[in-house]
């Protein structure tokens, strides 16, 4: 008789596939069912629904409403409350994540809002706001009230630019985030040089310089990390490799004639093999292992 009553009170309000009886039956899983995906975080923390909503569906619309587009059930204000009247209201998915337990509160002039709610209003990136907070140590009002510095004159071009002379790669992620520029470049340099302005000398980079000497970019930028003068990094020739010549020949000459390779003989002089010894001796042949019979001989028989 009660299964009737109950099957017939589903039939009259014809809602068994709306979302707000949805939300209703989800609900009471996750407070009721171990086995729910979802039971740690609610049930296992002693969240339960209230009796008023707990076995009729039509009393939870009567009490809720009407689920607006674009919403789901949210505990609200008392996040770690039940599901009851007065604690539960239809949210957006940004009214949810920020009513997380996980997000970070702030209080400031008698207003208290997350992180990011703080960062959003502020006109800055949350990562930049708990960098000013945690490692900068900021004062709080500082951090808030501070607007992200974005040099309006730095173009990506000029970015992209500078890390390459630099040998940076984070430049423009830095000054996005409210990082000044001389902070932002010295920072990460080995050997910072503050005193040497970007445009090296004259208004011109080490790519110019690279192209009118004919010294390579690489070369130019590595000289000038190690604390060379400009005029010197960017003038003075490279120093060229020049093959090792053993009685007017060079070692892939005297590979061809001995017949040993050439790193063989790199090999041996870097040992301190005598220069006759190394050009003189040849090779020695790979020991090859003898190969496995085509068939294995058959055990011999145990029986006398």
């Amino acid at each position: 008789m009660a299964d009737g009553k109950k099957r017939r009170s589903i039939q009259m309000h014809g809602m068994s596939k709306s979302p707000e009886y949805n939300a209703w039956k989800q609900m009471k899983v996750r407070c009721r069912s171990r086995s729910a995906k979802r039971w740690a975080g609610y049930g296992e923390r002693g969240i339960r629904v209230c009796p008023r909503w707990e076995n009729s569906f039509l009393t939870f619309l009567a009490d809720m409403g009407p689920r607006p587009s674009n919403t789901s059930l949210d505990r609200y204000p008392d996040n770690s409350g039940d599901y009851e009247p007065g604690n539960c209201r239809w949210a957006t998915q940004e009214e949810q994540q920020n009513n997380k337990r996980s997000n970070r509160l702030i209080a400031f002039n008698g207003e208290t809002l997350t992180l990011t709610q703080w960062a959003r209003q502020g006109g800055i990136r949350a990562e930049t706001l708990r960098q000013r907070l945690d490692e900068w140590s900021w004062p709080l009002e500082r951090a808030l009230l501070t607007p992200a510095n974005k040099p309006p004159l730095i173009s990506s071009r000029m970015v992209a630019q500078w890390n390459r002379e630099l040998g940076l790669s984070v430049l423009g992620r830095r000054l996005t985030s409210g990082w000044p520029l001389d902070r932002a470049v010295e920072h990460v340099l080995v050997a910072p040089v503050p005193s040497r302005p970007l445009p090296l000398l004259h208004g011109k980079t080490i790519a110019d310089f690279a192209r009118e000497t004919g010294v390579k970019y690489a070369t130019i930028a590595g000289r000038l990390r190690r604390d060379w003068a400009v005029e010197r990094a960017c003038h003075e020739a490279a120093a060229q490799k020049r093959p090792r010549i053993i009685a007017g020949k060079n070692l892939s000459q005297w590979s061809r004639v001995i017949g040993v390779p050439v790193s063989t003989i790199q090999r041996r002089l870097a040992l301190g093999w005598p220069a006759d010894r190394a050009l003189t001796e040849k090779s020695r042949p790979m020991k090859r292992k003898s190969p496995l019979p085509a068939s294995l001989p058959e055990s011999r028989s145990r029986t006398a």
